[in-house]
């Protein structure tokens, strides 16, 4: 049913961050994140019912439509440039482990399309692309749960490699390969990619000046030229020439 897919869904943006909520002198939480989508995404979900209260070491608390739900923070794998994606992995009240991951459509499609049930799959991406085309900075959110005897393989593998001196990072990225894969497609997340105050004005100023001008993003093709038409860096009359490799 949806709404199983839209509880995962807000959960998974709940707990996948790296956000430190913290209550100011009134005892309203702010949010605290070197990542201001990260904030922003937190923020949709405390919108819906779904209210990042703590986040420690070892342990996420979340108000879940009312309800306080405690998880144990079993293992958290960062973004990076190479992996493109986050992950984390918790253990519920009852004992189960469950996997959370979010990232970029290249890498999570993918790890996503065999286990997602294809209209579900269809839905998402028909989404993800047209926020794209909107100028919005996408992901895809993707879920799978992880038996005990599963855990206690990785368990042990995450240790090896986390003591590996040589290799380490390749280690550890391989290492959480082996988890974040079969994953549930449960939906899509954008945010608006806000230009700081004359970004345009200034881009224009630099072209006068004979400046050669790029931008470097990681985004998808559609958002890139959108922010490209936005900083003023493209303009409607030019020729754009797409070079897109799968």
């Amino acid at each position: 049913p949806d709404y199983v897919f839209t509880y995962e869904f807000l959960r998974l943006l709940a707990l996948c961050n790296d956000v430190i909520p913290q209550a100011d002198s009134s005892g309203e939480l702010q949010y605290n994140s070197a990542s201001p989508d990260e904030v922003a995404l937190v923020k949709a979900a405390e919108h819906n019912s779904f209210v990042l209260l703590s986040r420690e070491i070892d342990k996420i608390t979340v108000r879940e439509r009312g309800q306080v739900v405690t998880y144990e923070q079993v293992a958290v794998f960062d973004f990076t440039s190479d992996r493109r994606r986050m992950s984390v992995l918790v253990k519920t009240a009852q004992g189960k482990y469950l996997l959370l991951t979010k990232g970029a459509d290249l890498v999570m499609k993918p790890l996503c399309e065999e286990h997602t049930p294809p209209p579900v799959m269809r839905k998402s991406l028909e989404h993800m692309d047209a926020f794209a085309n909107q100028g919005y900075r996408v992901m895809l959110a993707g879920i799978r749960r992880v038996s005990e005897e599963e855990f206690a393989v990785f368990k042990e593998q995450h240790h090896r490699a986390s003591t590996t001196i040589t290799g380490r990072d390749k280690a550890m990225d391989d290492v959480y390969a082996t988890m974040e894969r079969d994953l549930l497609c449960v939906g899509v997340t954008c945010v608006e990619d806000k230009l700081q105050d004359e970004v345009p004005d200034t881009v224009q100023y630099l072209l006068r000046a004979k400046m050669h001008v790029w931008i470097l993003t990681g985004d998808k093709l559609e958002t890139a030229i959108n922010i490209g038409f936005a900083t003023a860096l493209l303009q409607t009359e030019m020729k754009l020439i797409r070079i897109a490799a799968d």
